[in-house]
């Protein structure tokens, strides 16, 4: 990942920027093990390839960039207009291989092979207005702003169960598009009283899809926060969050047939903040999220909107600087996860993972910043 960044302030209160990244991967495609409550199912384990073994190169290859120009303009101490937009380009290429998830059946399908290469173009606009007012011992800050996004993606992908696990051949599969638009206004106010710090807000979206499909959401948001010391806050959070079922059909067959429901999740969480050091603070919070209406397969490989699942746990985290030069973020979290539209409580999360990047800035090598990063999950 390279990721430039420029500034220019030709005034105090007036700033341009322009942030870019070019982003490549390439790893391995082991997906496609089955695995069941958590460990791999039957004579597969963790280090199984699949694809090593049918004498295949299935990798996981995804090149990306993004141009995105800001302003920031600050005429007054109590307001400042955000504004910026930019263009986002990814593509992902992919064959997996993998045992069979339906079992081995007669005809002698051993193996699931799934292709995919797609071209995204993302489009993006925003501008925020941010306005400070200071009565008495209560401090306001209101945001009120609008945004755009618009995504177009051409490609092909393949799914078949195969006897040799041959994938197939690309030129027969036919390319799919598609492109959606997200028109959205937000408003929130954060309230400062005393020790007690309030965030309320709501988000409005407008959606079109590629079918020229149309509906609008809504998802609001509220927390809460208590100062008891200046190294210790407990908290607590709630969310809601909605978006259409947009690019699923009923039937597969029938582009006119598209899913216009809407999906919802609500989020709840709670806990305390912990400040050891100067710059350091550990936080420790549980949550519930709770998801319906969301897509699900049937039998015949067309959808519906009747997914309904829940997921609960603890996380400990760190994130700060431990010195001046030395940066953490660190985390703990554990999880379950239950469908309760199957009625299985199959793990589609590791139920323990830990996650750690630091950084540390070297003054004596031309100020360059060095970074490592691990993740583990059981």
């Amino acid at each position: 990942t390279v990721a430039p960044s420029f500034l220019f302030q030709p005034t105090e209160e007036l700033k341009f920027g322009l942030d870019t990244m070019i982003q490549y991967g390439d790893t391995p495609g082991y997906q496609g093990i089955n695995v069941i409550n958590g460990r791999p199912a039957g004579e597969w384990s963790w280090d199984t390839d699949i694809a090593s073994e049918l004498g295949h190169d299935a990798r996981d290859r995804y090149l990306s960039y993004s141009v995105m120009p800001w302003v920031e303009w600050s005429p007054t101490d109590a307001y400042t207009l955000r504004a910026g937009g930019g263009f986002s380009w990814t593509q992902l290429k992919y064959t997996h291989f993998g045992p069979n998830s339906s079992g081995y059946n007669a005809q002698g399908n051993l193996y699931e092979v799934s292709y995919y290469d797609r071209i995204s173009r993302n489009y993006n606009a925003y501008i925020h207005n941010i306005y400070e007012l200071e009565t008495g011992p209560v401090t306001q800050t209101f945001l009120v702003g609008g945004d755009y996004v618009g995504r177009d993606a051409q490609g092909r992908s393949s799914f078949q169960a195969s006897a040799t696990g041959e994938p197939l051949r690309r030129d027969t599969i036919a390319p799919t598009s598609s492109f959606t638009e997200r028109y959205g206004i937000i408003l929130q106010d954060q309230i400062e009283w005393w020790r007690f710090t309030a965030v309320a807000g709501i988000r409005g979206d407008h959606h079109v899809s590629a079918n020229h499909n149309r509906t609008c959401t809504y998802s609001p948001r509220a927390g809460i926060s208590f100062k008891v010391t200046d190294w210790l806050v407990p908290f607590a959070n709630i969310s809601m969050t909605q978006a259409p079922n947009y690019g699923y059909f009923k039937d597969a067959k029938d582009k006119d047939s598209e899913l216009t429901s809407k999906w919802k999740t609500v989020q709840y969480e709670g806990g305390v903040k912990v400040r050891p050091l100067e710059k350091l603070w550990v936080t420790a919070s549980a949550f519930r999220i709770e998801q319906d209406n969301s897509v699900v397969t049937l039998a015949d490989n067309s959808y519906d909107e009747q997914g309904e699942t829940r997921s609960r746990g603890f996380e400990l985290s760190a994130s700060g600087e431990i010195t001046e030069n030395w940066s953490l973020w660190a985390a703990w979290t554990f999880i379950e996860y239950a469908n309760k539209y199957s009625g299985s409580d199959i793990e589609r999360f590791p139920k323990n993972a830990v996650s750690l990047f630091t950084t540390y800035k070297a003054h004596w090598l031309f100020d360059t910043v060095w970074g490592f990063g691990y993740k583990w999950g059981l």
